[in-house]
């Protein structure tokens, strides 16, 4: 779970000095928009990197799912990241706004999309990816010091390593070290 939530869960074990670490951590959040559609618009490629735009992913659902030719109903998914970590502003726009912006920058690419969607299903990440910057180091040995972390409560997550997909399976492999150090 993010450091903050692991800060507001984890509160009645975790010593001050953790908890006001853990609520340190920066996160960048990130949206995705699944945009149901009368029918498929990527056929020759699962997913799509877009530089530039407002989204800067978009995959084609329904890929693994499908013949090769198929031609009906879909899902078209589209990632959204911020210009900047520290950019809130897509967390504040309404679900009309958002889905306008990236149907604005669809329509260069696939003409008369617009007119294909059908609905659209948004889910916004307040805490998507844990942000290195100048503090990081400082935070990751605050949080090794500290013994409300050494057992039996360990924390995992890519805010403890590298904030990555494997900063976080490491965070776990490094948790599970630990309690085996600490249960013997």
């Amino acid at each position: 779970m993010p450091a903050p939530i692991a800060a507001a869960v984890a509160e009645p074990i975790l010593s001050g000095s953790a908890r006001r670490t853990l609520v340190s951590v920066p996160y960048a959040p990130y949206v995705t928009v699944n945009l149901m559609l009368k029918r498929r618009v990527l056929h020759e490629t699962w997913s799509v990197a877009a530089i530039g735009e407002v989204f800067v992913t978009l995959y084609d659902a329904l890929r693994t799912q499908v013949a090769v030719d198929y031609r009906g109903p879909a899902v078209l998914g589209v990632y959204v990241a911020p210009e900047r970590a520290g950019d809130r502003s897509l967390l504040a726009l309404s679900d009309k706004a958002l889905v306008q912006r990236i149907l604005d920058g669809l329509e260069r690419y696939v003409p008369g999309i617009t007119g294909l969607v059908v609905d659209a299903d948004i889910q916004r990440f307040t805490y998507a990816f844990p942000v290195f910057d100048t503090g990081h180091t400082k935070r990751l040995l605050a949080l090794a010091d500290d013994d409300s972390v050494a057992g039996p409560l360990v924390l995992a997550g890519d805010y403890m390593v590298y904030p990555t997909f494997d900063g976080a399976v490491e965070s776990a492999v490094n948790a599970v070290d630990r309690l085996e150090d600490y249960f013997g």
